[in-house]
């Protein structure tokens, strides 16, 4: 396909990406220009947003952040430490052939390596695709490796009763448990409760040893691009907060973007009466899915796998060159999140 070209999107390219974004079947939120913003000044990389054309049709989008740090220069789709879990390109076929479709994904792919090796002379490149995209050969057969990443969605489809039923035995027995908790209260949040539940996260994240480095600056910056995406949900106990979720909503899905920790407060139920009242208020406002965010933790799986959701694949596409070492050292000093 010598007729595929791939270049830094112009002001005018610009403004029409979100409207790719939200037409296309691998569009996320993340893809779009205000969050790809948001993130490249929280993580003061430098943002590429690639267009690919077919003649004079779009056929994809390819968001790139270019960092350096000391004399290792990194690419990353999406950049550490910002809670995206996934990202990578979007596609637009305008055939449903699979000869063409495995032809603009091989041309798509060996122009952006170019452009990132040749051009940026990146000596780490770290790629998390989309859930929309299971095929990687692409990425294989340019000498990237492709390794396999889990997230959990439930479909919220069917109605109540079934979906509880289909929940593990022992969490539906907390949930009624924690129903009748009289102390306990839901109730939807602020941006001031954003404040509130990332410093619960920051503090538990101390206490196991770790870094949570999701500045409430980029929270912000992101709620208010997003006032219409994201929601703050609060479990109360005596009217204080102990605990509460992030969430996202985009098209049909309804995502679990950040909180959920355990409360200090032992009350048994508390997080699956929490996530239950998710799946039963946002089925009604019409939303198909409630998404689990990340399932690649032993441990959290553990609670996640009882709501009875199905695993959906995404992959970490990676290249490294003989800094390789160095570079992963310093993203994984960069990543503060766990997912």
């Amino acid at each position: 396909m010598s007729d595929v070209s791939v270049r830094i999107a112009n002001e005018k390219e610009l403004e029409m990406w979100d409207e790719i974004v939200d037409s296309s079947t691998m569009g996320t939120i993340y893809h779009r220009l205000d969050w790809l913003r948001a993130a490249e000044e929280h993580t003061k990389s430098k943002l590429y947003p690639l267009i690919c054309y077919e003649g004079q049709e779009v056929v994809g989008l390819f968001p790139i952040f270019y960092m350096k740090k000391a004399f290792v220069k990194m690419a990353f789709s999406p950049p550490p430490n910002c809670a995206i879990p996934y990202m990578g390109p979007i596609f637009r076929y305008l055939t449903d052939k699979q000869s063409r479709i495995e032809a603009l994904h091989n041309t798509v792919v060996e122009k952006v390596r170019e452009f990132l090796v040749r051009d940026l002379r990146s000596d780490y490149i770290l790629i998390k695709t989309s859930t929309h995209i299971l095929d990687v050969r692409a990425f294989v057969w340019e000498s990237f490796q492709a390794n396999p990443n889990y997230t959990y969605m439930i479909s919220i489809e069917k109605d109540t009763k079934s979906i509880f039923e289909g929940l593990r035995k022992q969490i539906r027995t907390d949930i009624r448990r924690a129903e009748k908790e009289e102390r306990l209260e839901i109730r939807e949040g602020n941006i001031n409760d954003l404040r509130t539940l990332n410093r619960m996260i920051m503090d538990r994240y101390q206490e196991q040893g770790k870094v949570f480095g999701i500045s409430d600056g980029y929270l912000m910056n992101v709620y208010k691009s997003f006032p219409d995406n994201i929601d703050i949900i609060n479990l109360m106990y005596d009217k204080e907060v102990i605990t509460g979720l992030v969430l996202l909503k985009y098209k049909e899905v309804i995502a679990h973007w950040l909180g959920g920790i355990t409360p200090k407060k032992n009350i048994i139920g508390a997080n699956e009466l929490l996530h239950w009242w998710v799946i039963e208020n946002y089925k009604e406002k019409g939303y198909k899915c409630y998404e689990l965010i990340g399932a690649n933790t032993k441990h959290l799986c553990g609670f996640k796998s009882k709501f009875n959701p199905r695993v959906n694949i995404y992959f970490n596409i990676t290249k490294r060159n003989l800094k390789s070492r160095i570079a992963e050292s310093i993203y994984n000093t960069l990543k503060g999140e766990a997912k």
